[in-house]
């Protein structure tokens, strides 16, 4: 009843806040897989938004040597459809306001989207690559809060100890079963 439509109402209002920031801060930067990139100021880390998708970056991001790490996490994110599950959550949460494991859930179901994306971005990249890209996820982590979730957050560490983690998994698994 009222808790849903409360939460309902906040995300909402969230999502508006953050959209009305967007329309008026954004510089046209590039395409990137047929995806329009634009520059925001008002952003705390690269995202995707918008109801016809649209990458947007920061500042810092467009000025990188690992621009092209960030745009291709982003267009991974649509790739996975991770803006269908975002919605998922959002429902979940609003819907089952009350329960603590179901906002356990959705935390974790962010975590997971993002290691997700980095596991699938760094498919076939050598140790430098995938150090570069881990560097580049500790440049995006946001310096601020922001309404949007998007490249720096979810668990840094754990994305990163994935990231660095240059071993083969199957020589590990290995050595524990001996």
């Amino acid at each position: 009843g009222a808790g849903a439509a409360a939460m309902s109402l906040w995300f909402f209002i969230s999502w508006l806040l953050f959209t009305f920031k967007l329309w008026n801060t954004d510089v046209f930067h590039s395409e990137f897989n047929g995806i329009k990139v634009y520059i925001s100021e008002k952003i705390a880390s690269p995202c995707v938004a918008g109801v016809k998708p649209i990458i947007y970056i920061t500042p810092e991001a467009a000025e990188s040597e690992n621009l092209s790490y960030v745009l291709a996490h982003e267009y991974t994110h649509l790739h996975h459809g991770d803006r269908v599950w975002s919605a998922v959550r959002v429902i979940a949460t609003c819907v089952f306001w009350w329960n603590p494991l179901v906002w356990a859930a959705a935390f974790l179901s962010k975590s997971d989207a993002e290691l997700a994306c980095d596991e699938s971005v760094i498919k076939g990249f050598n140790e430098g690559d995938r150090l570069a890209y881990a560097n580049s996820i500790v440049d995006m982590t946001p310096k601020r809060s922001n309404y949007a979730i998007g490249f720096g957050n979810g668990s840094i560490k754990e994305r990163i100890i994935m990231l660095t983690n240059i071993k083969p998994k199957g020589i590990m698994l290995s050595v524990i079963a001996m």
